[in-house]
């Protein structure tokens, strides 16, 4: 028993992280499918998986195997315990006077006694082998909620909501490096956006636009220099109230589950929700002829509804727009 739990629970460890590496395939295939069409890949793709999938049965196999052999042999235990048990209480028994009844059914009930509390006790043995299998699959969990609730925290929230200026950004000899990384992503930038301006960033992908972005947006602190949105530290603002002054359309949109109308007017919006501004967002955002298509083709408004998974975020109520494209 203790053999099988030795080798045994490793590998129920390992299982935790195989399921990880075949989600991740498998996610990486569904998400990439155009790409691997793209490239012919599809052979490779699925052998790769195909990899995955039978190291991942074959530990699974040898676990589940284990685990077959494991009942069988503990009630064997508890059998042959009993046989022993009754086999020896019967000569017990059988070495009391025939005439002396009185001793004979005393020692027949404590063979039954002690037989009774050994069964309980290879039972409770079993039941303790079965939670330690259990063990290392919940030590696997434990671990990562941990690694998730044991994060630091590294933005931390002003305390300023009001400003001196109004639809500006500014840099001030700002650079950025990702805590993972050697060096800086992005060296001494600096530059000024007045209201009403339209600053475009261009460059070949992976020149550091989208993070130029994020930090007016505060998704990453700077690593040096300042962020200014309408002359104020980005740092020393509440989060609403940053939010409140910038609006950020990212590379990928996002449709959240509704209809059209629910996800152009997500979110908090100084203006009225109504028909006529849903329609202007619509044409600010160049979606009307989109929508318009969609709602020829959607032949009712549940199937309008259960569009797709990728959309639309709009608010009336910002003077700054970051567009990550």
């Amino acid at each position: 028993m203790m053999v099988i739990i030795i080798v045994v629970l490793p590998r129920v460890r390992r299982v935790q992280k195989l399921t990880d590496n075949i989600n991740q395939i498998a996610r990486e295939n569904l998400t990439g499918i155009n790409v691997v069409h793209a490239y012919n890949a599809e052979d490779y793709q699925n052998a790769k998986f195909e990899k995955a999938n039978v190291t991942l049965m074959n530990t699974q196999l040898f676990n589940q195997r284990a685990f077959a052999v494991l009942l069988p042999a503990v009630t064997l235990a508890m059998n042959t315990l009993s046989l022993v048990i009754y086999w020896v209480g019967a000569a017990i028994v059988n070495q009391v006077s025939v005439t002396d009844a009185v001793q004979r059914l005393t020692a027949f009930s404590d063979i039954v006694v002690f037989g009774t509390y050994a069964t309980y006790v290879i039972m409770s043995i079993m039941m303790m082998v079965m939670i330690i299998m259990l063990i290392p699959a919940a030590q696997v969990s434990a671990q990562r909620i941990n690694a998730v609730l044991d994060t630091k925290i590294t933005l931390q929230e002003g305390n300023k909501t009001d400003a001196p200026e109004k639809g500006t950004v500014e840099f001030r000899n700002v650079s950025f490096r990702y805590p993972t990384s050697g060096k800086d992503i992005l060296s001494h930038i600096s530059f000024r956006a007045n209201r009403g301006e339209t600053v475009a960033f261009i460059g070949a992908t992976g020149s550091g636009k989208t993070t130029l972005v994020s930090l007016i947006a505060r998704f990453y602190d700077a690593t040096s220099g300042e962020v200014l949105v309408d002359g104020q530290n980005v740092k020393d603002y509440t989060f609403d109230a940053l939010y409140d002054r910038v609006g950020y359309v990212t590379q990928k949109a996002v449709l959240f589950s509704g209809d059209i109308r629910q996800n152009v007017l997500f979110g908090e919006s100084r203006g009225e929700e109504t028909d006529e501004n849903v329609r202007q967002a619509l044409d600010l955002a160049q979606a009307t002829e989109f929508v318009a298509w969609i709602i020829i083709v959607s032949a009712t408004v549940e199937k309008e509804r259960q569009k797709g998974e990728k959309g639309l975020q709009l608010t009336e109520k910002t003077f700054i727009m970051v567009n990550d494209e």
